[in-house]
């Protein structure tokens, strides 16, 4: 196994690279317009309004500041080849969504997000005919709450020994469900049916807070350096896979993905034009939930571009079943989240073994 000589130093530089990264996680807290509900109600008055969105600035001059220090302190380690190659890429990862902040609202930002994420225009219009035959788990009548939702998310937690990851609800960005680093956020306005709420146990608690548990278990700041597509993509990948792989994948949620992709390949079109293709298709809530998550971050949303993050939960399965195919072992993206990542830190012996945690279906 070859070895890394400054373990000591380089920690140091990735602890302060983590601290950053997380600073500037481009995603629903700064997208979220501060006039988003009242852009929802003009918009379902008019047939043929697009929503003009405002957002809070983030003051990231200290952030800045960080950025150029820690593109010089690269510079001064001495480290493999591969290695340094892996850290540049994340460092340019870095100033890259500093410019996304930047440029929140401006014309500026659909280029910047489309360097982001650079999908395969021919991944994404084939994405279709690549998905297998699946069963999907039968959708039940009962409906419940956000409230009640919290309440079996965070039975489950317990149940995996995890502590320190609570379920809070979310009055503002009411129509959502996202883990951070240290919660899970449901959205006072979410509802789902019994069916849907296993399938979220899978999706949120059994992918992604294993995944972030592991992660802060093993105070290895080396963990936290994900480029940022490759985050999403086998992240969401992973959650659809478990999904599928658990049998508890609904319709209405594979819906959701494969719509969620049609609005990324739509992504040059207007807000309105965006929304009326979907909603000949879905409900017209859902439709208008699908349009804005791929146009935030603009300013005027009549114009082209926006966010294609949202095309990842079907191109990671892909990647997901491709890893797989290819050997790669499902544990490892638990602790590593990232093949690359992993690899790297293996072959530098540059992590250590712990009482990792692993959803109880891969048992």
């Amino acid at each position: 196994m070859s070895q890394v000589n400054n373990k000591d130093e380089l920690c140091k530089f990735a602890k302060k690279c983590a601290y950053v990264g997380n600073k500037l996680i481009l995603d629903t807290e700064p997208l979220t317009p501060i006039n988003y509900h009242g852009e929802k109600e003009k918009f379902f008055k008019s047939s043929t309004y697009n929503p003009i969105y405002k957002y809070k600035k983030k003051n990231l001059n200290r952030i800045k500041k960080l950025l150029n220090k820690l593109n010089y302190e690269l510079i001064s380690l001495t480290l493999p080849t591969d290695l340094n190659i892996y850290l540049k890429k994340y460092l340019q990862n870095l100033n890259l969504l500093f410019l996304g902040f930047q440029s929140i609202g401006t014309p500026n930002f659909a280029k910047i997000t489309n360097q982001l994420f650079d999908w395969s225009t021919k991944n994404i219009n084939n994405i279709k005919t690549q998905l297998p035959q699946i069963r999907f788990q039968e959708e039940c009548n009962g409906v419940l709450s956000a409230k009640e939702i919290k309440k079996e998310l965070e039975k489950y937690i317990k149940k995996y020994g995890i502590y320190d990851h609570p379920v809070i609800t979310d009055n503002y960005n009411d129509h959502t469900i996202r883990v951070t680093q240290k919660k899970v956020i449901i959205g006072y306005k979410v509802k789902r049916n019994f069916a849907n709420v296993k399938r979220l146990i899978v999706h949120e608690i059994e992918t992604h807070v294993i995944q972030k548990y592991n992660v802060r278990l093993s105070k290895n700041p080396l963990l936290k350096l994900l480029i940022y597509k490759d985050w999403w993509l086998y992240a969401e990948g992973l959650a659809v896979y478990n999904e599928i792989q658990s049998n508890t994948l609904t319709h209405s949620a594979y819906d959701t993905y494969l719509y969620r992709v049609e609005a990324v390949k739509m992504l040059n079109q207007s807000f309105r034009q965006i929304y009326n293709n979907l909603a000949t298709h879905l409900p017209k809530e859902k439709a208008f939930i699908t349009t804005y998550r791929v146009k935030r971050g603009l300013a005027d949303t009549s114009a082209p571009g926006g966010f294609p993050k949202d095309a990842a939960y079907l191109l990671g399965y892909k990647t997901i079943v491709e890893y797989v195919q290819s050997g790669g072992k499902i544990n490892t993206l638990y602790v590593f989240r990232i093949p690359q990542l992993a690899h790297l830190l293996t072959k530098y012996n540059l992590w250590q073994k712990k009482k990792y945690k692993y959803p109880k279906f891969l048992k």
